[in-house]
């Protein structure tokens, strides 16, 4: 283990996922809150099958239908009894015309880092967002100081749909935040040498 890179209790496990492909980006439906194209059910209920193997603590879920559609298909809830928070931060959009995606990222960002500091019994939080909000999320995670509106970090990475990414938030300071994955499939963490994640 390198310097820095503590155990599990150590850290908060935050995996975003993103919703599966919608109605809208196959065409077969127009406007910004549209549900879960056939193939993005698909897509929601392979990562179910691979999410599913994890006890989640905390679930924030979008409140667009595409994202809620994709948390109907993982069947979590039923698991894990866990209480689903929709959050209109992860929102793609709030519909308001000074929407700032990274000021929204900052926000739960300094949530879940309290999170981390002051609940240690939260130990694997589930986000299921949309693609610009989750790359907004990753550059203010990388890049903390001086983010939001004129953040000029320079990271855009999206994710594919139904793809995830693993952030690690340290529970102490001094501690380095680590992105341990991103845009990984959920069948690539079935196969991954050790069989968990």
């Amino acid at each position: 283990m390198s310097a820095g890179l503590q155990g599990a209790d150590s850290y908060l496990d935050v995996f975003v996922l993103r919703h599966g492909q919608s109605r809208a980006q196959t065409g077969e439906e127009l406007g910004m809150d549209t549900g879960l194209s056939e193939h993005g059910r698909i897509q929601a209920k392979k990562a179910g099958e691979i999410l599913s193997l994890s006890v989640w603590d905390r679930i924030l879920c979008s409140p667009l239908l595409r994202a809620v559609e994709t948390l109907e298909c993982l069947h979590l809830q039923e698991k894990d009894s866990v209480g689903v928070v929709k959050d209109i931060r992860l929102a793609e959009n709030t519909g308001k015309e000074d929407d700032n995606p990274g000021g929204r990222a900052e926000s739960l960002l300094r949530e879940l880092s309290d999170m981390a500091s002051g609940e240690p019994a939260v130990r694997r939080v589930l986000i299921i967002s949309h693609a610009m909000f989750l790359s907004s999320l990753l550059e203010v995670f990388i890049c903390p100081s001086g983010a939001g509106a004129e953040h000029e970090c320079g990271v855009y990475a999206r994710l594919g749909n139904a793809r995830l990414g693993f952030l690690r938030i340290p529970r102490q300071t001094g501690m380095m935040r680590v992105v341990a994955g991103w845009n990984i499939s959920p069948q690539d963490l079935q196969n991954s040498e050790d069989g968990s994640f």
